[in-house]
């Protein structure tokens, strides 16, 4: 019997809000539903300062928070947790 997983998308103030096939169609679900826009914010540990996608990115912010690795999204303030899914025998 073959595994299938998913990935359960939290997020900070709101915990378990979507589930998914893969991290990227998270994200893209995040997008699609937006819980994620240009105008989410970014924590910036570096210069400790909050700037929203679409300053950080621009137009281009879309196709950078598809890319964007766990560590970026936890800054965003979305987790992902992968999942084995359970089917009935």
């Amino acid at each position: 019997m073959t595994t299938q997983n998913v990935w359960l998308i939290s997020e900070d103030n709101h915990g378990t809000i979507g589930v998914a096939t893969s991290m990227l169609a998270g994200k893209q679900w995040l997008i699609d539903s937006a819980w994620v826009t240009m105008v989410t914010e970014v924590w910036i540990p570096q210069t400790q300062e909050v700037v929203t996608l679409g300053d950080l990115y621009g137009e281009n912010w879309e196709k950078h928070f598809l890319s964007c690795d766990e560590e970026e999204l936890e800054e965003m303030g979305f987790f992902f947790r992968k999942m084995e899914l359970h089917k009935e025998k």
